[in-house]
Formats: structure tokens, sequence, C-alpha cells
């Protein structure tokens, strides 16, 4: 989330949130669903978390006018009272959910799914989109000179300073990557690592691990499967991937919590 969307966000939150949703077209049985991603007070220049205050007051508001229902429970309709049914869903599987997220959710009892990318489960690796945001961050923090990186032979980052859109940079360079398979995106983003000096070890992120995952399971929250690899599936090239990234991800995270998962 970038810092004007934080501040739409608060501002929602103070002009009462619930009237804004209300004017989101919908059919006479549709559901709201909300997705987040990151709840943290850490500060990212280029996809700014939602601060766990503003969450807190986000849920504050929600419960008042929203029946929050789990996603399970969608076309469930003897489960829904005279509220309006609201989804909480989050992506991705950072660590920040259980620390600032599940408290908040405990407290206004309200139910959530939460949609795991497994290759990041093994508790030392990290979703290679949360590895841009800070490598980007660094690259902004820190040149004082013009940029020229070939991170392959497709695609160069040439940024010159001083540099007035950052925005431009990122966004091109995240829309590239998505477009690449696991392996050469992965290639790029070492490029850009060795850049930098930057190892595994040095990212601030942490993401759940498989018993993080049970945990939360276990604590009013779905679980479900958000592609092996956080790969964009319109990019994917055949059919070995195509089911790799959805049903061997589903297929994992039924093993670990012995239980249906949602696609």
């Amino acid at each position: 989330m970038s810092f004007s969307t934080q501040i739409i966000f608060k501002t929602a939150v103070k002009l009462q949130l619930q009237n804004l949703l209300k004017l989101i077209p919908a059919s006479p049985n549709g559901v709201t669903i909300l997705c987040f991603h990151r709840i943290s007070s850490q500060y990212d220049y280029f996809w700014q978390p939602i601060y766990p205050e503003t969450f807190r007051l986000m849920l504050e508001s929600l419960v008042k006018e929203y029946q929050i229902i789990p996603i399970s429970q969608i076309e469930n309709k003897s489960f829904r009272s005279t509220k309006p049914p609201l989804v909480l869903s989050f992506d991705d599987g950072y660590k920040d959910f259980i620390e600032e997220a599940i408290p908040v959710l405990h407290y206004y009892e309200a139910p959530s799914n939460h949609n795991i990318v497994i290759d990041c489960a093994d508790g030392k690796s990290y979703i290679w989109t949360q590895k841009l945001n800070h490598l980007f961050n660094l690259l902004r923090n820190s040149s004082r000179f013009s940029i020229n990186i070939a991170l392959d032979k497709n695609f160069v980052l040439d940024i010159k300073q001083p540099c007035k859109n950052w925005f431009a940079h990122y966004y091109k360079t995240l829309f590239y990557l998505f477009k690449l398979d696991v392996i050469d995106r992965s290639e790029c983003i070492a490029v850009l690592e060795q850049y930098l000096n930057i190892t595994e070890t040095d990212y601030p992120i942490k993401m759940m691990n498989w018993d993080d995952i049970k945990f939360i399971a276990t604590n009013n929250v779905e679980i479900g499967s958000h592609t092996a690899s956080h790969v964009s599936l319109s990019a994917v090239k055949n059919d070995v991937t195509f089911e790799h990234e959805l049903n061997y991800s589903k297929k994992e995270l039924k093993k670990c919590l012995n239980a249906n998962v949602l696609l």
C-alpha cells in the first residue's frame, strides 16, 4: 500500500468506513471482500503496510455495520444476519499477521482467511515481491549516482539522478518480473542483490513458517493457497507449472494442516 493509499484508509476510518463501503455497487445477495497484505508499523515507501492502529479503528467501524463471515460461508445464506456480510481476507503469509492482526481479530471475534505462498513457508525464504520492495527502498535511500543495471538481456534498470519518479521505475520492474518464470525472476532479483551486497539473511520482513500456519488455522483463520511462488498465473506458459502453482500448493497446505484448504 502506497503512502497516499495509507492516508485514504486513515481518512476513510475517520469518515465512517462503512458508509463509503455502501457506495460499492453490489447485488442484493452480494458479499463485500476486503483484501489485506501486511499489518505493521514499519514504513515502506513503495508498498506501505496498514498501521496496526488504523487496522484496529477500521475493524471497530466495520463490526458495527457488517456481519464478518468466514470466506467458506459466502454461499451459506442461513449464516447471515440482518447486517450485510463482509469477508476479511489476507494474502501472502507475512509474520506480522500473527503479531499485529490476530490480537485485533480476536478482540472483535472476527473470522478471516489467509492465503499462503507456500515457497515462503520454510521460515527462511522471502516472498519475491517483498524482496523487490526492500531492494528498491535501498536503492532510493542510498543512491547518490545514476543507476544502470541489466537485470537480464531484455531489461535494464536505468535511473538518472536526481530521480523524481521512483514509482515509475518500481512498477515497470515489478510488472516485468511478474511476466517471468520462477528461475528467470530469481536471477533478476539476484542481480539487484549482488549490486546492493544483500543476502537472504539481510531481509527484515519475516514470513510465517509451517508452525505459524498451523497456529493461525486454530485461531478462527481459514487457510487458502496463494500459489506456490507468488506467480502471475496469466504469465504461466505450460500446464505443468500451472498444476504446480495451484494444485501442488494446495496439496502441501492440506498435508500440513490435515484439513481441507481453500483454493
